[in-house]
């Protein structure tokens, strides 16, 4: 394809694949993007084109979460961040972490709360969901700004 400058209409050979590392394999949170900063119209654009969906707002109409679930393969993934308006506010937020856990087991109002006691382990997650999900995070935050070292205590 490439000896004939053919681009693929659907991307398959060149479609990037995460592995989940051994250290990975033992936690219930996938932390590789935790810190990444970037803004929060950015974040929520991307997720919401590939199928997530917004947490549900808090105090003030902050929201924490995006999530996402897949029936069909009966999971769901939960991305933390920290925090946005409902609107958006075009300011920049922080990354935390992913996890997963079994679909239409957690209540929607309670992704942020009730998912850290009822999230897999991650190697609990079929490794082509784990890769999925990964790269959906990754596409979401390639446009991220910089890195905030502290994320783990302002969590």
């Amino acid at each position: 394809l490439a000896d004939y400058e053919i681009i693929q209409p659907i991307e398959q050979l060149d479609r990037q694949i995460y592995y989940r590392t051994e250290e990975e394999g033992k936690q219930k949170e996938l932390e590789r993007f935790g810190g990444l900063i970037l803004n929060d119209l950015s974040l929520g654009g991307k997720l919401t084109s590939q199928g997530w969906n917004r947490g549900e707002a808090e105090e003030r109409g902050i929201f924490f979460t995006y999530y996402r679930e897949d029936k069909g393969l009966g999971l769901g993934a939960v991305l933390f961040f920290s925090g946005s308006f409902m609107g958006g506010a075009n300011e920049d937020v922080t990354v935390y972490e992913i996890r997963f856990y079994e679909a239409g087991h957690v209540p929607v109002n309670s992704y942020d709360r009730k998912i850290e006691s009822d999230s897999l382990f991650l190697t609990e997650v079929p490794e082509r969901y784990f890769s999925e999900i990964a790269l959906q995070v990754a596409r979401a935050t390639a446009s991220s700004t910089g890195m905030n070292a502290k994320w783990k205590k302002s969590r």
